[in-house]
């Protein structure tokens, strides 16, 4: 049996998080500070993704409207090329 065997998953995560964190208000600080360079990494990874897949469903859009072709089925590419 382990240590955590009797609790179900979500009470386990909490008890991780409640007996890893840091009492002193720094290592808070210092962790808190860690965290940032992932969460803007993410932020600024979707954006650049939105922004890409974007400008190609408008550039897809303005090429194919201009010649009323409409993708269907397994032909999705067909037109673009």
């Amino acid at each position: 049996m382990t240590l955590l065997g009797g609790y179900n998953a979500l009470e386990r995560v909490q008890l991780v998080i409640i007996t890893l964190m840091p009492e002193a208000e720094e290592d808070v600080r210092t962790a808190l500070a860690w965290a940032k360079a992932p969460a803007i990494d993410s932020v600024v990874s979707f954006a650049s993704v939105i922004i890409f897949a974007s400008g190609f469903m408008i550039g897809g859009a303005r090429l194919l409207h201009s010649e009323q072709l409409v993708p269907a089925g397994l032909k999705l590419l067909e037109y673009q090329a």
